[in-house]
């Protein structure tokens, strides 16, 4: 299954369309959710085009709108501040995702596998210490390219110290090629394998991740905004890019224990939403106040 109403728009595009939610204040009195939706429904086609209203809840004198687009955040804001007054209703906000309708909002037992990665099994009560591990054809990768890597930097110091105090084992063409060739190797292997993690830990506090040559990077469930799953083309893998307000960190999914697990816990405690996407293409999900 795909989200709803975004079969056709994928077919035909190449892509879903996003979600929002948008915050109306009903200045019309005789205007009910349900008046609301009509009223937006009756928009000239031409001017609310790519626009599709999904459904209307009233709170007091507000009406939520959810609803998919092709259009960016601030276009539907501009948009919606220009037509809201002449309908008998106020804009108030806009937000991402569906903050009324969403499966991880009201039953998470009814999670649309094909926009969430798993129906989640954890409650929104502080974790305990988790960690997830990759399976042991990924760990003994790593060792090896690890390895590899150690033993460029080494090459690389020994053929500079025969260079710099000549050593009457080597000869010049070894030497050279130890001094111009292993930092390009060892390069090459840095370049690949950088971003490549070795654990994901999350407790209450947070995420970590420990990569195999680089410094482990943190974000705590507040500061995350935003979680995109992509496809790398050329390593043939599916990554998760963690995006918080002022960094950000990719990791591999692939060869994951438990990976799927791992991303719902992301998704509930940093309080993401599915926004565009389908499962295993570019998925993105967003806090709802997120830029």
């Amino acid at each position: 299954m795909v989200p709803q109403g975004a079969l056709y728009t994928y077919v035909l595009w190449g892509t879903t369309m996003r979600r929002y939610t948008v915050t109306f204040c009903v200045v019309d009195k005789s205007l009910d959710g349900k008046g609301v939706l009509r009223t937006l429904n009756s928009i000239d086609p031409e001017v609310r085009q790519s626009i599709v209203f999904k459904g209307s809840t009233q709170v007091d004198n507000r009406v939520l709108v959810e609803l998919e687009s092709r259009k960016d955040k601030s276009e539907l804001a501009t948009l919606f501040v220009k037509l809201a007054l002449p309908l008998g209703i106020q804009f108030e906000e806009i937000a991402w995702g569906w903050l009324v309708s969403d499966p991880v909002l009201r039953d998470p037992s009814t999670v649309n596998r094909a926009i969430y990665p798993a129906t989640p099994r954890i409650s929104h009560q502080p974790l305990d210490r988790q960690k997830y591990a990759y399976s042991l054809t990924m760990t003994l990768a790593n060792i090896y390219m690890c390895t590899l890597f150690l033993i460029s930097i080494a090459a690389f110091a020994v053929g500079l110290l025969d260079w710099v105090y000549p050593l009457a084992f080597f000869g010049p063409d070894t030497t050279c090629t130890m001094w111009f060739c292993c930092p390009i190797y060892a390069l090459a292997i840095f370049h690949s394998w950088h971003n490549r993690a070795r654990m994901v830990i999350c407790d209450q506090n947070g995420i970590e991740v420990h990569y195999l040559l680089r410094l482990s990077q943190k974000c705590s469930w507040d500061e995350i905004v935003g979680m995109e799953l992509y496809w790398a083309l050329i390593r043939n893998e599916q990554w998760c890019s963690i995006q918080g307000r002022s960094r950000s960190f990719d990791f591999s999914i692939n060869e994951l224990v438990n990976g799927n697990v791992l991303l719902m816990t992301i998704i509930q405690h940093a309080k993401l939403l599915y926004v565009d996407g389908m499962l295993w293409e570019n998925t993105v999900y967003k806090r709802s106040d997120a830029p």
